[in-house]
């Protein structure tokens, strides 16, 4: 098909390691493979899988946002958590909902699981919940990376309140578990 030609593609590496039991670290490295200067959008995400739906009674879990780079995990058996999200452009919030008024030409009640495409895709700024709250949460990252250049997106899941030293360990602990 030609689409390596000119190696105009990025390389995504994605490492995981752990700093304790329920303190997991992500980081994500993108190298543009190009000759050109590129630009590239990550979108990180977390999200529940809807279950509450399935029984009368259940309780819906939350992402919400926290401060800065923070968004607070919810969950009523799991806990509390937070999703340290390092320098991302924009935090975006939405519902894990299938988009009903898309599919079956219902009204339209909320902000649904394709939110994050009209957004960034469509520019369609109204997808997302501006309350900042849903089930489907995401770190916005737009950068334009350098010919053979990377740009790296470091994002920290941990029990507990925002840690404004969240990633100041970060980098040990990834190599630790190298």
């Amino acid at each position: 098909t030609g689409i390596f030609n000119d190696h105009a593609y990025f390389d995504l590496d994605i490492e995981y390691a752990k700093a304790d039991a329920d303190d997991i670290l992500m980081r994500v490295t993108a190298t543009n493979r190009g000759k050109q200067p590129a630009r590239l959008v990550l979108l990180p995400q977390a999200w529940f899988r809807n279950t509450w739906t399935w029984f009368k009674g259940s309780q819906a879990p939350s992402l919400t946002m926290a401060g800065h780079g923070a968004i607070r995990v919810s969950h009523h058996r799991l806990g509390d958590f937070t999703l340290h999200v390092e320098n991302a452009d924009k935090l975006l919030f939405c519902d894990n909902e299938t988009n009903t008024a898309r599919l079956y030409g219902t009204p339209p009640h909320g902000y649904y699981k394709d939110a994050f495409h009209e957004y960034v895709i469509r520019g369609n700024g109204t997808a997302v919940n501006p309350a900042r709250t849903g089930t489907k949460a995401a770190g916005l990252y737009a950068r334009t990376i350098p010919a053979g250049g990377s740009s790296v997106v470091r994002l920290r899941l941990s029990p507990g309140a925002p840690n404004t030293a969240a990633f100041a360990d970060f980098d040990q602990i990834v190599q630790k578990r190298i």
